[in-house]
């Protein structure tokens, strides 16, 4: 069976050094000298100032601290998302609204939001590792965007970021840089980030009692060594990336047209398959079967899953987010795949074509 996925971390050998450095200082979490590290290394990166990033343990927790330290109350993300964007609104004691997306790119279509209040905060998600522009929504005070897969991706305004709007990274292991879990949150300003800390640390704002209700969100030390080692590895996992991502779509070019995901700039960790005509589910029954693994990264619209039925607020149904969730299915990719691999996979899916059109 060809894997969907094939996560790659770094080698112990790349980690141990950073593994060392917290067996001597005898500090494995609590906002430790790694991961203040890890966040000093990604500010200069993205060329803010360190006090505006917040490590957190992993990005559903990170989406719901954003989310549950606004004075927002009622927040807005896409009918087509993974689950865990809903669940970390709802977790953060927030009202759930759910919006449509654009059949052109995938993301939120700001035009469905004109039916609810203007005050609305708003969770806009960067599908597969999309590119963030951040002065796409600077007409909103509340900003939440779930950049989950988009470490690999460029980012655009963040000179111009308000003081409530943050961008949210995973480190999973399944993801560009990964941690193995974690995630970092670029917020818009020193004060929001402070905010944020004490919301992962159970409150706590210079002291030990709890001046606002929080929770447990610290990311480990053993996932910033991780982080760390991924981020001294940055071109090498970047040259891996684009390389299995430039014969993907040498193939793709060759044979059929490519897909939203395959011309975002940037390197990301997905093949997102578009099956228009086809019927998806058939389709990864035969791949199954010829030995292709494939998934649907988001099975299903929010407003169709039952744990979140009677929880949230639409204004009808969302034809754009439906006819997605149904068409997107996720292939094989990961860094160092094969041509042939690759070659075989394509191969699959015209005799899947051939027969079923």
């Amino acid at each position: 069976m060809i894997p969907v996925l094939k996560p790659k971390l770094p080698p112990l050998v790349e980690v141990s050094s950073y593994i060392q450095r917290m067996d001597e200082s005898c500090i494995y979490s609590n906002f430790g000298p790694l991961t203040s590290e890890l966040e000093e290394r990604y500010a200069r990166k993205f060329g803010i100032a360190a006090t505006r990033i917040v490590s957190v343990a992993n990005a559903t927790l990170a989406i719901q601290g954003t989310i549950a330290i606004s004075s927002a109350t009622r927040w807005l993300c896409p009918d087509y998302t993974f689950a865990a964007t809903a669940h970390a609104i709802l977790q953060a004691g927030k009202e759930l609204y759910l919006g449509e997306v654009s059949d052109s790119d995938w993301k939120l279509n700001l035009k469905s939001i004109n039916f609810y209040e203007s005050n609305l905060g708003i969770v806009p998600v960067m599908p597969f590792g999309a590119p963030v522009d951040i002065g796409a929504y600077s007409s909103w005070s509340n900003v939440v965007i779930d950049a989950a897969a988009s470490l690999g991706s460029t980012i655009t305004g963040l000179p111009e970021m308000s003081d409530q709007h943050f961008v949210v990274y995973s480190l999973h292991a399944t993801k560009v840089l990964g941690a193995g879990e974690g995630s970092l949150v670029i917020c818009g300003s020193e004060n929001a980030a402070n905010e944020l800390r004490s919301w992962c640390n159970f409150g706590f704002f210079g002291s030990r009692n709890s001046r606002r209700i929080g929770t447990n969100a610290k990311m480990s030390e053993i996932s910033a060594a991780y982080g760390l080692a991924s981020f001294d590895n940055y071109a090498h996992e970047a040259s891996e990336w684009n390389k299995s991502l430039l014969r993907k779509n040498q193939l793709l070019s060759q044979r059929q047209t490519l897909n939203i995901s395959d011309t975002y700039p940037g390197f990301r960790p997905y093949w997102i398959y578009d099956c228009l005509d086809l019927d998806s589910t058939k389709l990864q029954k035969y791949l199954s079967a010829k030995g292709v693994d494939s998934r649907f990264w988001w099975t299903g619209t929010i407003s169709s899953m039952p744990a979140f039925q009677g929880k949230f607020k639409s204004n009808g149904a969302y034809t754009a987010a439906h006819e997605l969730s149904t068409r997107l299915l996720g292939l094989p990719m990961w860094r160092g795949i094969s041509n042939n691999q690759l070659q075989f996979v394509a191969d699959k899916i015209e005799d899947f074509s051939r027969i079923n059109l």
